[in-house]
């Protein structure tokens, strides 16, 4: 008798104890009500329009730079091919790398450029599967494409930047929910190049009905199209040497930008710099100097070498010009080497 009433005793004792921490399981149980994730968002165009927001912020991150005077991202590039230089030194140790074309590595420009991209492509992934999973009707239909169509343009554009800068790279199409799928397998030039001309399609797709351009500064349907014809024409070069087929392809997409007379070329080089987002410019980045402030939009004025520079801040030499030889490659006439068309000289 006494066995049974420590059984029962025992058995009581657990099942109050499974009853206590079932309900500090149930205490302990959190309910977020403002963390922002994928299941609490996209209800809305406003939420929409802000993830979509969110990918541009990367696009201007090649003008960047370190403390060193001369060092943004993008003179890196212009080192490379040679038709640039700056009449001091390069900067930093990693733009003599990229001008003498001994590239380590792990020089911080070639890994700015890989992590940007990647940064943006991750969040293009999101956004897709977001406001494609989204409910009908929680957004109109004509705005649920146009900010589809700018996200699918983006993720095309930050691969054509990557496959031209790197080669083969990992080709990831989802948003990562797994830190297993990180460790993605370099896929192909062919594979990566087909990818962009997809997206580009989609985006084309998409983005049929809205206006040619616009003064926003936002991905429109002409960026599209001039993009998707520059990236035809590239497939149809080196390094695929995809030939007549995307030769033609790449035509008939320019072509349809051409006959659209939503641009046109500007009768003077002030124009370049004085009109935002018609004319000739297609797609821009957008930087507003008050809120992204760069020494580039005072401190940089192209001048050729070695006539003496000219510059905001001449201490430095300002930030990169073109090599003299390639300035002697214009022929006489040209209105660019006209005195402060395009270059100066005092």
């Amino acid at each position: 008798m006494n066995d049974m009433k420590k059984i029962y005793s025992t058995i009581t004792r657990l099942m109050a104890l499974a009853v206590i921490l079932s309900s500090c399981d149930s205490f302990l149980e959190e309910n977020p009500k403002t963390f922002l994730n994928p299941d609490s968002y996209y209800q809305n165009e406003k939420q929409v329009l802000a993830a979509v927001n969110g990918i541009y912020t990367f696009v201007d991150d090649i003008m960047d730079s370190d403390i060193e005077p001369g060092s943004q991202s993008f003179i890196f590039l212009e080192f490379m091919h040679g038709y640039g230089e700056r009449m001091r030194g390069q900067g930093t140790q990693d733009l003599v790398q990229a001008n003498s074309l001994l590239i380590a590595d792990n020089n911080s420009y070639v890994q700015r450029f890989w992590e940007t991209a990647y940064k943006a492509i991750e969040n293009c992934n999101s956004v897709i599967e977001g406001i494609e999973g989204m409910e009908e009707g929680s957004i109109a239909e004509n705005k649920k494409n146009q900010y589809l169509g700018e996200t699918y343009f983006l993720r095309g554009y930050f691969y054509f930047n990557l496959v031209r800068l790197y080669g083969p790279v990992p080709l990831k199409l989802t948003p990562t929910k797994d830190v297993a799928n990180t460790a993605i397998e370099l896929s192909s030039v062919e594979d990566v190049y087909n990818q962009i001309d997809e997206d580009m399609a989609k985006a084309g797709e998409l983005m049929e009905n809205p206006d040619w351009t616009n003064v926003s500064g936002r991905v429109t349907k002409g960026t599209v199209k001039s993009m998707h014809a520059k990236v035809l024409l590239t497939m149809a070069g080196y390094p695929l040497q995809k030939g007549a087929e995307y030769y033609t392809r790449a035509y008939t997409m320019a072509k349809q930008v051409y006959n659209s007379k939503a641009f046109e070329l500007f009768d003077t080089y002030e124009e370049l710099r004085t009109v935002e987002n018609s004319g000739e410019i297609i797609w821009s980045v957008q930087r507003e100097a008050d809120q992204a402030g760069n020494p580039l939009h005072s401190a940089l004025l192209a001048y050729p070498a070695p006539a003496k520079s000219v510059s905001a801040s001449a201490a430095y030499g300002g930030a990169i010009t073109v090599t003299q030889l390639f300035f002697n490659t214009y022929p006489q006439g040209d209105k660019r080497i006209q005195e402060r068309e395009f270059y100066y000289t005092e």
